[in-house]
């Protein structure tokens, strides 16, 4: 529903209407497009698609959408593979800890000196010189000395930094390669002759307050991180004295403008090089900021190291290695698909150029050119990060109703698209099998192993809501494997585990019947791909739509990304059922259109259908319009008592007395969710308030309602009211058992609620029936709203005609007050009616103080009080 099943608004109205824009789909969108006037009003619909949606209608224009989309898509993925490893171990790494916990910190004091003193305790081809020969021995013997495990581990952190390290040797070489071989020839003999991997384990400083310098010993840029404003300074007074330096937070501050540094440092010269082949400012940046993770300056952080009173680096190579990966991983990942990004950007601004004037494909490129800043740091500041978390807790976290409610878009999505396009008996099929191989270890099948790794290469499978929502903010391992991130991770385990279930059950039996129907392996893969997308979203934020990407986009619509593209995908099904390229493609749409309403029959009735919500509005407006206003209308009422309970709100729902039926629905609620009980509590206005501003508006006002409830008395709600909604189910579940269902005062509204009902609530079904009579509570106290605010119109309309001397008004106030009392037999309005409201009125004037009524009793007082100088 848009904002209830009662009364609408005009607003309301209009409201609910618009996000069929988002709805529309191919030429019918184009079409649409095209007719807005104004680029500024074409942007903002633009901005209302995800990036693939936009690719949808715009590939034979804009190819390069899809090179974009590819390249923010394989950025994600690598980023999630390495932080996986990184994690993985780490774990390991601190499990050997346990076990060997002097020897690890024995080890971590060996790679340490072994990297000041410029040694190599893993290459039995290394040659030591005079200056660190003695330290070489000392420290060979020390490392044989220690555990075999706690070799491993120190074999394990140095293969990863040499392997990050030459990770960005190589895109470095490349960014040289593409200027001139000669730079590329002369960039290698530096990193030859200056042999920067000896022994190498990072100088760790962790922190968010940077400081960046020139380090004197190589001319070359280093910075590093501090915990506080303090410890910079400290090191900026007493290791960097005098040498220029600026101080910033974040590393993602760091810009690259080459002010201080030597035209012949090695940075400088590929960074020159890729100025001079156009070079974005993103690109430079990127690369210049991986540089700075990767190679803090050696001479000044021996000096610092090696001052008297001065704090060190932590010597834990353990925690430094999580530390830096994990930044290395986001880095590396960055600087790779950087230049991707940007020249798939540049080539749709030349291919929208290629059309001219055409104010619709130019509106559609300037969209994407817009996000541009977003696409190279897709990430929010902390304010509104925390508040997407906060709403993620209240929502999703621990609740295990949403994670299977989340498993309804198996049969309602995917199987009807499945079955639109290979029938239902190879769609049965392959989604039964599918459930089946998406249990297991899929990865490790032969037969899927190309499809699984495109998934994982796309983050298709394993970025799921959690990894959306909570890892922005992570930026070191003891953030992943913190006793807070594993109580946040394993209450998103129920969640995260059914949307990964979702995008494999998907993709699998995709693939499979793309396979049967003759499509090759490469083919048959992308299709599969694309349809996890065209069902479950990409789930990125840097493809979402344009507004999703703002602040309040973020906060507000986050969580309703699923149900716009359900729209979307089912108005595209619309569209194509009747204006279709060929005859196949609009039978396509047809059967999928009917296998969707036919599991909306089964899963959520009438209540849940495609555009149950735009058809309610519709039908609201009419009967504005055309309708008896004397008779108020509730279409949910009135579709309730045409179908009965059972097609009204579907067979689950009255097979198992759960409410899934105002939760399940495909391409409703696009703007506010069917919330009966919430608007039965708070009413309307205060309702839709919520939802408007998502679950950040829930948590605000439920904290004031708690404030109240706590006032008065009622403790033990007031706290179920904050409580995270899996704590909150479960309080609820228990109060069922124990009271049935009572409002605030302790009056019942069903008293028996049986043990499995309750057991039920504990996990966040509520039960049917009770959803139910609150909808016919809710309808209820609508009705009576609307006969009241009637009945208060007509007296007031005599009352104001009464008072004027219309007779003209008069008499036509009576006809209509007849009608109402035809309507409304046991509450008509009679003569002495109508002579009590004029005369209450006139009283109420008397009692008034500058238009404003106070209670009699009262009134002299607060005229002494408050207008005693008047």
């Amino acid at each position: 529903m848009f904002l209830s099943t009662g009364n609408f608004s005009a607003v309301g109205d209009i409201g609910r209407s618009m996000p069929s824009l988002a709805g529309q789909a191919i030429e019918g969108t184009k079409n649409f497009l095209s007719n807005l006037q104004g680029s500024g009003v074409k942007g903002a619909a633009f901005g209302l698609l995800r990036l693939d949606n936009i690719n949808d209608m715009y590939k034979k224009e804009l190819p390069s959408i899809q090179s974009l989309l590819n390249a923010l898509e394989k950025r994600n993925g690598t980023q999630e593979r390495m932080i996986k490893t990184v994690n993985s171990n780490y774990h390991n790494f601190r499990k050997v800890e346990q076990k060997y916990r002097p020897q690890m910190q024995r080890m971590s004091d060996i790679a340490i000196d072994a990297r000041l003193a410029q040694v190599d305790l893993l290459n039995p081809n290394f040659k030591p010189d005079a200056s660190n020969m003695a330290e070489y021995t000392r420290l060979s013997t020390a490392f044989r000395s220690l555990p075999q495990e706690v070799q491993g581990v120190y074999r394990t952190i140095r293969q990863a930094y040499d392997g990050s390290f030459n990770q960005y040797m190589k895109i470095l070489k490349d960014a040289a390669a593409s200027v001139s071989p000669s730079l590329a020839a002369r960039l290698n003999e530096q990193f030859t002759a200056q042999k920067p991997l000896v022994g190498y384990v990072p100088f760790l400083r962790s922190g968010d307050f940077w400081v960046e310098f020139t380090d004197p010993k190589t001319g070359e840029p280093a910075a590093q991180a501090f915990d506080s404003l303090r410890e910079r300074q400290q090191f900026i007074d007493t290791a960097l004295k005098g040498i220029p330096n600026r101080a910033y937070q974040n590393l993602e501050d760091a810009r690259f403008t080459g002010e201080g540094l030597p035209p012949t440092s090695f940075i400088m010269q590929v960074m020159n090089g890729m100025r001079n082949n156009k070079a974005t400012q993103q690109q430079l940046d990127a690369v210049y900021q991986a540089y700075l993770t990767t190679f803090p300056a050696q001479s000044i952080m021996k000096q610092f190291m090696k001052a008297k009173n001065v704090a060190g680096m932590e010597r834990d190579i353990i925690s430094g290695y999580g530390d830096v990966m994990v930044r290395w991983s986001r880095k590396l990942a960055n600087s790779e698909y950087v230049p991707q990004i940007d020249r798939a950007l540049n080539q749709i601004k030349q291919e929208a150029g290629a059309y001219g004037d055409n104010p619709t494909i130019n509106a559609a490129a300037q969209n994407i050119l817009d996000q541009s800043a977003f696409f190279h740091n897709p990430s929010f500041g902390t304010f509104i990060s925390a508040a997407t978390t906060l709403s993620y807790a209240e929502y999703i976290l621990g609740n295990i109703s949403s994670a299977l409610i989340n498993i309804t878009s198996l049969p309602m999505m995917v199987y009807p698209m499945l079955t639109g396009k290979y029938g239902w008996a190879d769609a049965t099929a392959a989604m039964t099998a599918a459930g089946k191989t998406a249990m297991n270890d899929w990865g490790n099948n032969a037969r899927y192993k190309n499809l699984y790794n495109t998934l994982m290469d796309h983050a298709q499978l394993e970025h799921t809501m959690a990894r959306e929502v909570l890892e922005g903010r992570r930026q070191k391992t003891s953030d992943y494997l913190g006793v807070k991130a594993r109580i946040l991770d394993g209450l998103s385990i129920p969640f995260a585990a059914t949307e990964k279930y979702n995008r494999g059950v998907t993709a699998i039996a995709a693939y499979d019947l793309a396979r049967k129907s003759g499509m090759n392996e490469e083919k048959a893969v992308r299709y599969a791909l694309d349809t996890v997308k065209n069902v479950h979203t990409s789930g990125l934020a840097a493809t979402g739509p344009k507004w999703m990407q703002t602040p309040m986009g973020r906060l507000f619509f986050t969580f309703k990304s699923f149900v716009w593209n359900s729209a979307y995908v089912m108005a595209r099904a619309f569209h194509q059922s009747f204006k279709g390229e060929t005859p196949e493609i609009r039978k396509a749409a047809q059967r999928q259109l009917l296998a969707t309403y036919g599991m909306a029959t089964v899963f959520t009735g009438v209540k849940g259908m495609p555009f149950y919500g735009a058809v309610s509005v519709l039908a609201q407006m009419i009967n504005a319009l055309f309708g008896d206003e004397d008779e108020p209308f509730d279409f949910d009422e009135f579709l309730r008592d045409i179908f009965n309970e059972f097609f009204y709100k579907g067979a689950f729902n009255y097979a198992t007395n759960l409410e899934v039926a105002n939760r399940a629905g495909i391409a409703t609620d696009l703007l506010f969710r069917d919330d009966p009980r919430g608007v039965a509590e708070h009413g309307y206005v205060l309702s839709a308030m919520q939802q408007a501003f998502g679950p950040a508006g829930t948590i605000a006002v439920n904290s004031g309602n708690a404030v109240k409830m706590m006032q008065d008395g009622h403790v033990v709600r007031a706290i179920e009211t904050v409580a995270p909604s899996f704590m909150r189910n479960i309080s609820k579940g228990f109060r069922y058992f124990t009271d049935g269902a009572t409002t605030l005062k302790g009056d019942p509204v069903m008293e028996d609620i049986s043990a499995y009902n309750s057991l039920m609530q504990g996990i966040g079904f509520t039960p049917a029936d009770l959803s139910s009579q609150y909808e016919r509570m809710q309808a209820a106290k609508g009705y009576e709203r609307e006969v009241l605010a009637r009945r208060t119109k007509l007296l007031q309309a005599y009352d104001m005609g009464h008072t004027a001397g219309d007779f003209d008004l008069m008499s036509e106030t009576r006809e209509k007050m007849q009608a109402f009392n035809e309507a409304h037999a046991n509450y008509t309005i009679t003569p002495d009616t109508i002579q009590k409201s004029i005369r209450a009125r006139k009283a109420a004037e008397k009692e008034m103080v500058n238009g404003v009524r106070f209670n009699k009793r009262l009134r002299a007082e607060i005229e002494d009080k408050f207008f005693d100088e008047e």
